[in-house]
């Protein structure tokens, strides 16, 4: 399943740099400064959609590649 590999690959990813790209409404009610594996279970199903259908079109490393290089 997606959801697995997506916390894998991507599990260090702020909540805050998702929000970059999907809104400040996406994952609502986690904090800014949380990870992407740390709150990944209990994402909004609109949320967790987006992610899946970015990491399935090959879209979502490069939108949490933007942490890692410091943007």
């Amino acid at each position: 399943m997606a959801v697995g590999e997506v916390s894998r690959k991507h599990g260090n990813t702020l909540i805050r740099t998702l929000r970059t790209t999907y809104g400040p409404s996406f994952a609502k009610g986690c904090a800014d400064d949380e990870k992407l594996s740390d709150v990944l279970h209990k994402l909004d199903e609109p949320s967790l959609t987006r992610l899946i259908h970015d990491h399935d079109a090959g879209n979502l490393e490069a939108i949490c590649r933007d942490e890692r290089l410091g943007s």
